[in-house]
């Protein structure tokens, strides 16, 4: 390694000097700093290792107050079912499947169940943001101090601050945020304990079996808490560690495994084991439930100015850490200390605050099927974190998406929901197997084209219009749209008068240049790969079928990526501005040019269609409100009946959704 920095002045004369010719003297002197340099490495190793145990020892903590509160739950929900049996057995039943709707009825044991899940779900949070909090800070500290006793360390106290901590915390790593892994967890021991109970009552089963079942459940629940904890914990850990590496300009970083690589770590991380990475490009920690590895930072192996007292051979030795801490809190005044967390904060948290989790759209309140796989989850995430970035005009609207999972509760049993990439679209249809089948079309979310987000905000609308429509059908299907029958928005509609106002008409005006642009740009591009097609098909490279395939390909490549550029345009949304536009003119303005996007004419006066105007008002209302709040104040000066009613539609829907 480059020795840079303060190097002993004795040693600093022997250097460029061969060893042959050193005397016994300096010879002494230069062992002597070497072995210095050699305690200081090993130091800061250790002193790294020694925080990441302290992580899992304050983790551990978290465990012992996750375990209290899943205990209280677990004998609430066996005093619920055993009061429950009691009531039932006085009437003169009994615990069986024939007593089925006595058992369960409204505000009877499922419900008690529910809720008492619920309460658990919400001091299982407020455990995790105050324990992980806690770690975050403590690691951060740790480090700054660790780091300062070799290098000089400009430290972000910022960081320190709790809104900046809680959006580490909220950070999505692996698909989805811890508060959605806990929250889906829930969700499963609810429905787990739903099975079992009903399985018991079939199978008549006493007290003892019933505990048995309860208790299972319970446990399976409180031990993946507990694994989501550590592997939380390992998480909050690398971030708090690289944050201060960033500050520090650590630019090498050493990979350690916790237990040295034996038998018990896993194949890819032994692999890595002592290896060095360019910061930025290692592998990003956890790299699976239950990881304790860690990096070393690799910094300068030599002293600078003034660290090293020469008498006693110690670095910056004068303090500890938790001095040293102190005299940093006081300085920091304005980084508030994280509680302590124990059952009694938790408890005085959930008393004071009866909904802590914060109002956040979460990936449990869309449909399994949002999530049900990597690449889903993924997908949905990603637009759930736009709209949690955003402040929308109408709350209302965002409200309305987080009861996408309640609404889905009151379809029929022969519904199957689907989500697809392919047409951007809400289809309904009977497949062979004679199923209903609810086909939801969104894109893929492309963070480079904002346009994605408010298609999938569009289409999703539909989707919740639709739903919104189930409750009133005898057959729990959906069959049309509450905004094509919401009657002070139709009304609304029917006596505006099309007009694009000055400010509007600029605005359009300017995205019609930009669209001409990049059309002649895109029709370029595309001429050249034509060419370049047809010259292989000429020389026999590739057959008419082939070349039929990769035109079509081609094409649709070429207009996907135009589409997207345009929806970009001046931040995104004007093409849904437009389309509201037009279904005033109820396509007239499409039709005639003013506008670039719209659904023309033939889609209004389609007479299959009731109010059509209505439903895609609404679902470009919804984006916009959430992405683009600056274009519905353009709408409300040309049509500010049609955006009072647009909020109304929203608002009455919301009233709709079943308690």
């Amino acid at each position: 390694m480059a020795n840079v920095g303060y190097i002993n002045k004795e040693v600093a004369k022997m250097y460029g000097i061969p060893y042959s010719e050193l005397t016994p003297e300096q010879k002494k002197i230069l062992h002597e700093d070497s072995v210095r340099r050699a305690k200081l490495i090993k130091e800061r190793e250790e002193a790294v290792l020694k925080n990441n145990l302290k992580a899992f020892e304050n983790e551990a903590k978290m465990e012992k107050v996750l375990a209290s509160i899943y205990a209280s739950c677990q004998k609430e929900i066996l005093a619920s079912v055993t009061e429950t049996i009691a009531k039932v057995k006085k009437a003169g039943g009994d615990w069986s499947y024939a007593n089925q709707s006595a058992l369960t009825r409204s505000r009877g044991l499922f419900e008690q169940i529910g809720e008492q899940i619920k309460a658990l779900g919400q001091k299982e949070q407020i455990t995790f943001r105050q324990g992980l909090s806690n770690i975050y800070t403590d690691q951060f500290l740790r480090q700054v101090y660790d780091l300062g006793q070799s290098i000089t360390v400009k430290a972000n106290f910022n960081r320190l601050n709790p809104d900046l901590i809680q959006k580490t915390l909220d950070y999505p790593w692996s698909g989805a945020m811890f508060s959605d892994r806990l929250w889906q967890d829930k969700e499963r021991l609810g429905r787990n304990l739903r099975a079992g109970l009903t399985q018991s009552m079939i199978l008549g089963e006493g007290i003892p079996q019933i505990t048995d079942r309860i208790n299972k459940g319970i446990d399976t629940a409180r031990y993946n808490a507990e694994r989501v904890a550590r592997t939380e914990t390992k998480r909050v850990t690398y971030c708090a560690h690289d944050d201060v590496y960033k500050d520090t300009g650590v630019e090498e970083l050493k990979y350690r495994c916790a237990n040295g690589g034996d038998s018990r770590t896993c194949q890819y991380c032994r692999a890595d084991n002592g290896k060095v990475f360019k910061r930025g490009e290692e592998p990003t920690l956890p790299r699976h439930p239950n990881c304790r590895c860690v990096y070393i930072p690799v910094v300068s192996d030599t002293f600078e100015d003034n660290e090293l007292n020469e008498l006693t051979g110690s670095v910056r030795g004068a303090e500890n850490y938790e001095k040293w801490r102190e005299a940093e809190a006081k300085k920091q005044e304005e980084v508030k200390p994280v509680e302590k967390v124990n059952t009694k904060t938790v408890e005085k948290e959930l008393k004071e605050n009866p909904t802590p989790v914060q109002e956040q759209i979460k990936l449990t309140d869309y449909p399994q099927v949002f999530y049900a796989t990597k690449p889903e989850a993924k997908n949905t995430q990603a637009l759930l974190d736009y709209m949690n970035s955003k402040t929308s005009v109408d709350p209302n609207v965002v409200a309305l998406y987080t009861k996408m999972d309640k609404l889905c509760d009151g379809l029929s049993d022969e519904v199957v929901l689907k989500v697809t990439h392919g047409e951007h679209r809400v289809k309904r249809s009977w497949n062979r197997n004679f199923e209903y089948v609810f086909d939801v079309g969104i894109p893929k979310i492309n963070p480079n084209y904002i346009g994605t987000y408010d298609t999938n905000l569009h289409e999703e609308m539909h989707f919740l219009d639709m739903l919104i429509t189930v409750k009133d059908n005898k057959d729990k299907l959906p069959s049309k749209m509450f905004s094509q029958s919401y009657k002070p928005l139709v009304e609304a509609f029917d006596k505006a008068t099309p007009v694009i106002g000055d400010k509007a008409k600029k605005l359009f005006e300017d995205f019609a240049k930009e669209c001409d642009i990049i059309y002649k740009e895109k029709q370029e591009a595309f001429d050249i790969q034509h060419e370049k097609l047809k010259e292989q098909y000429r020389s026999g490279v590739i057959d008419w079928k082939k070349y039929n395939s990769l035109f079509k390909k081609l094409q649709k490549e070429v207009n996907e990526e135009a589409d997207n550029k345009r929806r970009a345009l001046f931040g995104g949304g004007v093409s849904g501005l437009q389309d509201i536009y037009d279904a005033v003119s109820k396509g007239t303005f499409r039709d005639t040019g003013q506008v670039t996007y719209g659904h023309g004419s033939a889609y209004y006066t389609d007479r299959r269609r009731t109010n059509p105007n209505c439903s895609e008002s609404l679902a470009n209302y919804a984006s916009l409100c959430v992405g683009h709040p600056e274009l519905i104040d353009i709408l409300a000066e040309d049509y500010p009946e049609i955006v009072t009613a647009l909020r109304g539609c929203v608002e009455a829907m919301l009233k709709e959704v079943p308690k």
